[in-house]
Order: C-alpha cells, then sequence, then structure tokens
C-alpha cells in the first residue's frame, strides 16, 4: 500500500532466469506504462538480453491487461524467461487495505492464445485515471531482480547486444562506494527500419532521419496520454451554492434503518411505487420473488440444494459511475441518489423556506471525495448500488459486476458540453465490444436556470440519440428531476422479463380470468 491511496503487487509475475552465470551482477530493465504500451512492452524481450522489470498501472476499464500479460508470460517463453510483472492500481473510497489477489487461470491454450493474440490485444481497453508516473517508475525500480536499473520509456528500442556491453561496464565502476552513473544517449528517429546497430545509426544520422533526442521547448515533458483536459470554466458559469448542514438541537435526528431493514421499491410498466422500509428478505424469500421454480432447476445431490443458472443471481451488485467536467454537480447528483434510494426523511428548510443539504460524498482519510455504496430492494430482490465519481476501483474491482454510467455537463456551459461528448464517445468506444448492451446517461444539470441556457434540449437529445443514451435534465443543487433521475436508474436495473409489458392479448386473459372467478364465486354464493 502506498499513502493509503494505491495497492502495489510485488512479482506478480516473475522472470525464471537471473543472468548471473558469468559471475557479473546484470542490469535491469525498469519499464512502467500502461495498457496503451503493452504493445511495446511485449516486444522488450526479444530488444534486451537481461532482467526486465515492469510496472503496470490499471483502473476499471484497463483492467483487462492483467489477463492478457498473464497469457503473454505463459505462452512466450522469451517474455517468460526475462520478464517480471508488478501492478499497481487505486484503491476503493472505503477500502481499509489491498485485496488478496488470485493469479489468473489459462482461459485457453497457448496455441489459440498466439493464434489470435492481436486481436486479444485490441480488445484491452485504454485506461481513464491519471497516471501516477512517479510512483509506477519506483514501482519499476524497487520490483527489479537486480543492483543496476536502467529506466527507459516503453517506446525506446535499444541497440543489438547494448545490455551485455553495459554489463561489464557498470560492474567494473559501480561498486556501491562510489557516487557512479552511467548515462546513455539517445536518438531519436522517423524512420520505419530503426538502427539497431552503430552503423545503421550512422547512415540514419547522415540521411537526417535520426537525430540526438533533445529536451521540449519550454521545460515540457513527455508523458502517456491522460484523459480529455476538464476546459477552463469562468466562475460565472460553473459556480454553485454549496450549503452545509445546519445543525439544530430542537431538530429531530434522520431515522436510520435497522441492518435487517432495506429501503423498498416496486417498479411495473414503468411506474415507480415506494414501499418504505421492510425486512430484508432470506435466501428462500427471494428465490420465489425470482419466479425460480423446481423444474426449471437442475437438481444436486443433496435434496433440498438446486442448481440455478448463472443469470439467477440471489444478489446484484451495481456500480454507477459518474463522469463530468469540474463543478458539473456530479457530487450533488451522487448525494440526491443515495439520499433518495435510502432516506424516507424529506429535506431540511431552514426559517426562509431554503432547503439545506449536505452535498459531501462519503470521503476517505484523506478527505477525497469518491463513492456512496447504496442497498435497497428492488421488487423484493435486494440491490447493492454503488457510485463511484469518475474511474475510481470499487470496492471489489476484480468482482463481475454491472456497471451503468451517468455523463454530465451544465446547460449554461458549452465547453462543459464538448467534454461530456469526449467522454461519452471514450465510453462508447471502450464497450464497442463488450456484448452486454452499455447503459449510459446523459444528464444536464442547472435545469432551473432557464434565462442562463446555452445549451438547447433539443441539440441535448440530439447527442443522446448519437450515443444510443437516456437524456435527462435535472438541478442537482436544487433536487429537481431527482425521482425521474432515480426512475431511470431502476428501469434499467430491472430483468428483461420484469420490464417486459403484458400484450394486449395477455391483458385480455388476465382479466377474462377475473371476471369468470368472479362470477364462479357469485354462483357457489347462490348455491349456498
Amino acid at each position: 500500500m502506498h499513502n493509503n491511496e494505491y495497492c502495489i503487487v510485488y512479482d506478480y509475475l516473475e522472470a525464471t532466469e537471473t543472468f548471473r552465470d558469468d559471475g557479473l551482477e546484470p542490469i535491469s530493465l525498469a519499464v512502467h506504462g500502461t495498457s496503451d504500451t503493452l504493445k511495446e512492452i511485449e516486444k522488450k524481450p526479444f530488444n534486451w538480453d537481461g532482467p526486465i522489470s515492469v510496472g503496470l498501472f490499471l483502473d476499471f476499464h484497463s483492467r483487462g491487461a492483467l489477463e492478457y500479460i498473464s497469457d503473454l508470460h505463459r505462452c512466450v517463453e522469451e517474455f517468460r524467461r526475462k520478464v517480471t510483472v508488478h501492478f499497481v492500481y487505486r484503491m476503493a473510497p472505503l477500502q481499509k487495505q489491498c485485496d488478496s489477489i488470485i493469479v489468473l487461470e489459462a482461459r485457453e491454450p497457448c496455441e489459440e492464445f498466439l493464434k489470435n493474440q492481436k486481436e486479444y490485444l485490441k480488445l484491452v481497453n485504454e485506461p481513464f485515471q491519471m497516471y501516477p508516473i512517479n510512483l509506477m517508475r519506483n514501482v519499476a525500480r524497487t520490483g527489479a531482480k537486480s543492483d543496476f536499473h536502467l529506466i527507459v520509456d516503453a517506446d525506446m528500442v535499444m541497440s543489438e547486444g547494448f545490455a551485455g556491453k553495459v554489463k561489464k561496464i557498470a560492474n567494473k565502476m559501480i561498486d556501491g562506494k562510489k557516487k557512479n552513473a552511467l548515462v546513455v544517449r539517445r536518438f531519436e528517429t522517423d524512420d520505419k527500419m530503426i538502427p539497431n546497430n552503430l552503423s545503421q545509426l550512422k547512415e540514419s544520422f547522415d540521411a537526417k532521419k535520426s537525430l540526438p533526442s533533445t529536451p521540449l521547448p519550454n521545460g515540457c515533458r513527455r508523458s502517456l496520454p491522460p484523459t480529455p483536459p476538464t476546459p477552463a470554466l469562468s466562475t460565472s458559469e460553473h459556480e454553485e451554492l454549496f450549503v452545509n448542514d445546519v445543525q439544530n438541537d430542537d431538530e429531530e435526528e434522520e431515522f436510520v434503518p435497522r441492518s435487517t431493514r432495506l429501503r423498498s421499491f416496486d417498479l411495473r410498466d414503468g411506474h415507480i411505487l415506494d414501499k418504505g422500509f421492510q425486512k430484508k428478505p432470506s435466501d428462500k424469500d427471494l428465490l420465489s420473488v425470482s419466479g425460480i421454480r423446481r423444474g426449471d432447476t437442475r437438481r444436486a445431490t443433496c435434496p433440498d440444494i438446486f442448481l440455478f443458472d448463472s443469470q439467477n443471481c440471489l444478489m446484484k451488485h451495481v456500480v454507477l459511475r459518474i463522469y463530468g467536467s469540474r463543478n458539473c454537480g456530479k457530487k450533488s447528483l451522487a448525494n440526491r441518489i443515495h439520499h433518495f434510494a435510502t432516506s424516507m426523511a424529506p429535506e431540511k428548510v431552514d426559517l426562509y423556506g431554503v432547503r439545506m443539504i449536505n452535498i459531501v460524498v462519503s470521503a476517505d482519510e484523506n478527505g477525497n471525495d469518491y463513492s456512496k455504496m447504496t442497498t435497497f430492494l428492488l421488487n423484493g430482490r435486494e440491490v447493492t448500488l454503488e457510485i463511484l465519481l469518475e474511474s475510481t476501483l470499487e470496492n471489489s474491482p476484480f468482482r463481475q459486476s454491472k456497471t451503468m454510467y451517468i455523463v454530465m455537463y451544465n446547460m449554461d456551459s458549452r465547453p462543459s458540453f464538448i467534454y461530456a461528448t469526449q467522454i461519452l464517445e471514450r465510453i462508447t468506444l471502450a464497450n464497442l465490444n463488450n456484448p452486454v448492451p452499455l447503459q449510459l446517461f446523459l444528464i444536464g444539470n442547472k435545469c432551473d436556470l432557464k434565462r442562463n441556457q446555452v445549451i438547447s434540449t433539443n441539440e441535448a437529445k440530439a447527442v443522446a440519440r448519437t450515443y444510443k443514451c437516456d437524456f435527462l435534465e435535472v438541478s442537482a443543487l436544487l433536487g429537481m428531476n431527482t425521482e425521474e433521475t432515480w426512475t431511470t436508474i431502476l428501469k434499467e436495473l430491472q430483468e428483461p422479463s420484469e420490464r417486459r409489458r403484458p400484450s394486449w392479448v395477455e391483458r385480455l386473459l388476465n382479466r377474462g380470468k377475473g371476471v369468470a372467478k368472479s362470477a364462479e364465486e357469485v354462483f357457489h354464493r347462490m348455491l349456498a
């Protein structure tokens, strides 16, 4: 663990060779990156004859890189012989310690993986979180299997025999007593063929296709591509009123339900019914609510145990991620949704009729706002909804969960709307090959400021239709249209069987059955 913020897993995959047969201390190539650099990382063993230490940064979107590099280490002999892999991920907001990591099992034979290796690499998504470059560089160095380290960028290509030549020089010059460092000259080339030896470099240099690497203008540094930059908004464009909750000794405390009682909702034919707090159902009750019959299951050896299909899960875990530019109401909306789903108490009002709300989202020990955990009942089934801001990892990052996305913008700010469209495009592309339908919402904030509205409703609806997502307009500060937002979320949480409305034939038959039953009851009463 690093600064109570990052989890670090060293030696997740270890190299099989030490490179000390000649009695000299080898030089470890320290490389770090994200899923974007996997293509360069997988080439490193064929360009470096020595140990390689790789630091890989993961987030929710790019966690498929771990499975890919595990198969690479398993199936490619040169990669397994030289490369040791470590990975880092950001801790969830309520997480106190790092999870135990289990090495992924082989998903298919190596012949099949090597045959489809390029296709598997395309399926690995790009990360969304900011890259902690200093931490990742130190992780690659700390996890190295030798005392000598050469820190390089992932796209840097070494010349032929470089590791063996520098190994002898390093063991002679660096003894741990003197402060000596070996500096490597780097060249950049625009040629398709990269020079691998001195003669090829001289030819490329004379043809002015290769030049010595020089610093970028104005002291800039090279870095991995971050997420789209948040647009600079003026104070008048995104200023919001944040009012802290006022404590009053004469005021009754908000009702806190017991652990055995949950807020319950029923959603039928698109209409929401608030059923207040109800007792948490047992497994037996959940089976009856789910409509699972003995004939629909496979019998196990124990008389009272039935094997159910994977889709018949008794408890659903859903992750709701909220994206948007700075000060577009992400925290306020998260707090509104959490309050609506867990509390029946009305919003507190001061003497002047102004709504007083507490907009502080659950924070970690450092005071950083990240998430809300909400548990409720939907049509009698228990649902855990974890609301996250941006790409923070959930409490159980390696658990299979249903994911929903909310992208927000301010209706009085054109830059925030442009930023929202960029996020919509990136989320859509990241889930392009996902067989599960994408559940996406576009929400415009500050619908109460009609005079300052810059983004029209029709324009926003057109964007929503383009990306096939639901569209809503809310006021996160005043709580306008919170119920509509919550109803839309619940609709997406419903099972397909629950969501389907009966056809007119089914409704006619059901009505006929009711009439026949009533007539039968009247007939029996007459006989009595």
